[in-house]
């Protein structure tokens, strides 16, 4: 028993590791004491054949982007062509990521823009609500800092794949906030090869030669300079099943274990932001969260904790009543992707946005909509 323990340890070390170094077999072996094919057999069973990966997580900060979060309802004419206008703000106008929520037609947006092109996007959004597309913006938040959550490895059994959670809220400490980095040196190859790893950090260098159209040794360079400079934050254990694929593809889907669940608070103040964190930081299921004026999170919550897990939630947001919003995410009606290569002017060094080239695109398929078949 005492021997299985150690085990569960050992593994839950080597998690902590492929966060922070990312799927470094080798080495990880030697920092833990476990022989290389023990690790390796961990990461190929437990892991990989379960459907698990580890994602990249880029620093958007150091690429000058800024995370932003709406709130909008499709009109109902144009619901069944929004996964189509969705994709197109996807390659050409910076959303990284969608999900639709309750009731039908509402969804939550989250792209990731350059701060220089804040002001624009606000319009470009307006836009699509003046043609039509959107029926209502009831929300456009802007974050300061973002935050991807290291899965907490100590919850979990790795060989039943359960979560063991106490649920009793500690409310002591403080939870450290983050700055936002400032704009580092970049490429639009480094952004290329940030790309690629995004949904899969054990993409192969040939196959990131291939994709992208430059030789291995580039390959190499560039991600040299990528990790001198961090733009690489961390890398995620993908526990929660969810997708992160190509803006040319169909969103993915898949069977979930899992209740997606986003909470906002409007305007936090600091004292209230601590109290918010502690409770909701002893939640293993903590996926991401932003802060500044406002405070988000998301959480994906195992379908056989909900009701407990809900319970938890509801006195940890009870002090924000009207400032507090919870959605129920519906991840068969979502799409994943991360930075967009072909919006940055390598010549200028600039991130552009064309408003009027996005919203020609959305225009066609709104027509599509109405002309008569």
């Amino acid at each position: 028993m005492v021997q299985l323990k150690q085990r569960d340890q050992k593994i839950q070390q080597f998690v902590r590791l492929l966060e922070t170094q990312g799927p470094n077999i080798d080495a990880i072996a030697k920092t833990i004491g476990v022989h290389e094919e023990t690790v390796r057999y961990w990461y190929q069973k437990r892991l990989l054949a379960r459907g698990y990966t580890v994602q990249t997580v880029v620093d958007y900060g150091k690429l000058g982007l800024r995370r932003l979060i709406v709130y909008a309802d499709v009109a109902q004419p144009y619901l069944t062509i929004s996964a189509n206008v969705f994709r197109e703000m996807a390659s050409r106008g910076y959303l990284s990521y969608y999900a639709s929520t309750i009731p039908t037609g509402s969804y939550i947006l989250a792209p990731l823009v350059p701060n220089e092109c804040i002001d624009a996007y606000m319009g470009f959004l307006q836009e699509l609500k003046s043609k039509g597309f959107f029926s209502d913006l009831s929300e456009v938040l802007q974050f300061d800092w973002w935050r991807n959550m290291p899965m907490k490895g100590e919850d979990y059994d790795f060989k039943s794949h359960t979560w063991e959670v106490d649920l009793i809220p500690k409310m002591s400490g403080r939870i450290s906030m983050i700055s936002t980095a400032e704009r580092c040196e970049f490429d639009r190859t480094d952004l290329q090869i940030l790309d690629q790893l995004q949904p899969d950090s054990n993409k192969r260098m040939n196959d990131i030669a291939r994709a992208i159209g430059i030789s291995q040794s580039g390959v190499l360079r560039h991600s040299k300079h990528i990790l001198d400079r961090k733009l690489v934050k961390m890398y995620r254990l993908n526990w929660a099943g969810t997708g992160m694929g190509s803006r040319r593809q169909k969103p993915l889907t898949s069977k979930h274990r899992y209740l997606n669940l986003t909470i906002s608070v409007r305007d936090v103040k600091k004292d209230e932001l601590q109290g918010l964190l502690l409770a909701l930081h002893r939640l293993p299921f903590l996926w991401a969260e932003g802060g500044g004026r406002n405070y988000i999170c998301e959480l994906f919550i195992p379908l056989d904790l909900v009701n407990d897990v809900l319970t938890f939630l509801t006195g940890a947001i009870r002090p924000f009543r009207k400032r507090a919003v919870v959605l129920i995410e519906n991840q068969n009606d979502a799409f994943s992707s991360g930075i967009t290569p072909e919006l940055y002017d390598q010549k200028t060094k600039r991130w552009t946005f064309d408003s009027a080239a996005a919203l020609d695109r959305v225009d066609k398929l709104l027509v599509s909509v109405k002309e008569p078949r």
